[in-house]
């Protein structure tokens, strides 16, 4: 049982890596889109709208990307308290019985 949370463990905090960063990864295309979008605006350029539209799809998957973040560090919290009560219970056990593993 040990053994399996610590594997849930290593998997989630992996699969938070992974979306950290895909965060990151769409946070900075988010950035240049609206960087770009500013560049267009201020140049008074007739595609404002469709970079407007761009940056604003870009922020929304930014957006999705940091939810997908925070559920999976939610995620890897709840199984590292799992752990951590687990292995507790385990040395509790063992001190107050004295027996051997």
């Amino acid at each position: 049982m040990q053994h399996d949370a610590v594997s849930n463990l290593r998997k989630a905090k992996s699969l938070y890596m992974s979306r950290h960063q895909e965060y990151d990864k769409v946070k900075e295309q988010a950035a240049k889109a609206e960087t770009e979008s500013q560049c267009l605006a201020a140049a008074g350029n007739v595609t404002v709208v469709k970079a407007d539209a761009k940056a604003e799809k870009k922020k929304k998957q930014e957006d999705d990307a940091l939810q997908k973040v925070c559920a999976s560090e939610a995620r890897v919290n709840e199984i590292h308290t799992v752990s951590q009560t687990m292995t507790i219970t385990v040395f509790c056990h063992y001190f107050n019985n004295d027996q051997e593993f």
